[in-house]
């Protein structure tokens, strides 16, 4: 079982999920003494996992989303603050919600369909020439159906899962355009089906601590 714990907040402000990122900008300030909220080394270095805290805008609201470890972080310093800054401007928070679940990850034997939620940030510079240089939407399809694959047995690892037999995925997607930091990258939307239960609003893919990936039950 995985423990979850969702922090919703009220502001007097609508967000879209682009905004996500400055959303960890703050808690990254706000508690830097634990890397849980960033990922980030007291000498500023990247520690490389899969994120235990993600930042998402869920029907226009502010959403922190902790698993396992990330959880008890979340419940342990949800009350130490009363306002919000989104990029410059500061916000009082109306009201703050903290939910408390327990999710399985399992395997099953039928397929189940998700959708992405926020646009999937699949390909990195590499493998974006690789996927650009293939000449049918067959061998792309593959392509990405074998990243998809690697994101989700990531997910199930680092949140104490073990994937005993092979998981299998089918791609309904589309890319889109989206900007990350000023720059321009394709990432997809869309549906997948595959034979595993996944987490709603859990991320795969890259980016998912800044609100990409984000999936949902379709």
């Amino acid at each position: 079982m995985v423990k979850i714990a969702k922090l919703i907040l009220e502001l007097d402000k609508k967000a879209k999920y682009q905004e996500a990122q400055k959303l960890r900008g703050f808690f990254a300030n706000t508690f830097s003494s634990v890397d849980l909220f960033h990922n980030h080394n007291e000498d500023g270095s990247q520690i490389y996992r899969y994120p235990r805290i993600q930042y998402r805008f869920s029907n226009n609201r502010p959403l922190v989303i902790g698993f396992n470890e990330g959880a008890e972080s979340i419940i342990k310093h949800y009350d130490s603050f009363n306002s919000i800054k989104i990029g410059y401007t500061e916000y009082p928070i109306m009201e703050k919600r903290l939910i408390l679940e327990d999710k399985e990850i399992k395997l099953v034997d039928d397929y189940i369909q998700y959708r992405f939620a926020t646009p999937w940030y699949a390909l990195n510079q590499e493998n974006y020439a690789q996927y650009k240089a293939l000449t049918s939407n067959r061998e792309k399809d593959k392509m990405l159906e074998k990243i998809l694959t690697t994101n989700i047995l990531r997910m199930c690892k680092e949140l104490g899962y073990t994937v005993e037999k092979q998981i299998e995925v089918q791609l309904f997607l589309k890319p889109v355009i989206s900007e990350i930091k000023d720059l321009k990258v394709t990432t997809f939307t869309g549906q997948f089906k595959t034979n595993i239960i996944i987490p709603e609003q859990v991320g795969l893919g890259k980016g998912v601590a800044k609100g990409f990936g984000v999936v949902n039950i379709n």
